[in-house]
């Protein structure tokens, strides 16, 4: 058993072998298209398959976007009540319903941000980027530890496909969010409230009991499909990220459904 040692966490990072046997069976048939990383926060004993294999983020990456929004709030460089635009450049194809809205309407910073969790709307999330900066965005990424995510592509639905991450860095942004660690106390709890309002459920919640309660982001683009997110039943939290690509059709969400609940009902 290794460790791994990131942020100044300790995470204890098992073979396929070592996976729970009711996780391992799911894994081993597409072991070569998924990652996944789990820890108990109570413990912080953590488990992982293929942490640190790169993956298009698809909207996973509106995760670090919405940190960093708030991270800007907390720095009194940026209010939520600023406005901005919606021109025609803002409009994206995909999920999200601004894309059917007037050019010309003005949305304030908290209603994009919103948006962009709640529905996962790509209109809201270029103008944020537009907004933040993609460079800044970056940057922001580094200095909170991602370092093998980036955002070369604002236009998330659209070619060339290089936007970039790994299960174990936006794991590592989740440890910290919920740990209170990452943003201030206001912040991570309005960004946790807007994951557990988001409405795709079909992933980690979808076969979980309603006692669960669930705060998850996906991301969905071609053949990837990811969800991660923080899952508290009881006294036991846990932080799930489950990354694919490449699934059979018409096994992605399943797939991912079935691990969360080998991970969570039976831990």
């Amino acid at each position: 058993m290794g460790v791994y040692r990131t942020l100044g966490l300790f995470f204890f990072i098992l073979p396929l072998y070592g996976l729970p046997p009711q996780v391992a069976t799911i894994i081993q048939p597409v072991s070569s298209n998924i990652s996944l990383v789990v820890t108990h926060l109570g413990t912080n004993y953590t488990y992982s398959w293929r942490p640190n294999q790169r993956y298009n983020p698809a909207s996973l990456i509106k995760l670090p976007i919405l940190a960093c929004l708030y991270n800007r709030v907390a720095s009194e460089r940026a209010s939520l009540s600023n406005t901005l635009m919606h021109r025609a450049r803002h409009t994206q194809s995909g999920a999200g319903i601004l894309k059917h809205a007037r050019h010309g309407e003005v949305y304030r910073l908290d209603t994009l941000a919103n948006m962009m969790m709640r529905y996962s709307d790509n209109t809201a999330t270029l103008m944020l980027i537009e907004y933040l900066d993609r460079q800044q965005i970056n940057d922001y990424m580094r200095r909170i530890g991602m370092q093998n995510t980036w955002l070369k592509n604002p236009h998330l639905t659209q070619p060339p496909q290089s936007n970039q991450t790994t299960a174990m860095d936006i794991h590592q942004l989740l440890v910290q969010l919920a740990r209170y660690e990452l943003l201030s106390p206001t912040h991570t709890y309005e960004l946790l409230s807007q994951m557990r309002q988001q409405i795709y459920r079909w992933g980690i919640p979808h076969w979980l009991p309603p006692s669960f309660s669930v705060a998850n982001k996906t991301g969905t683009l071609g053949s990837v499909r990811h969800d991660v997110g923080l899952v508290i039943h009881n006294k036991d939290a846990y932080v799930v990220s489950i990354l694919t690509e490449g699934l059979p059709k018409g096994t992605r969400a399943a797939t991912i459904a079935r691990i969360a609940e080998a991970i969570l009902i039976n831990p």
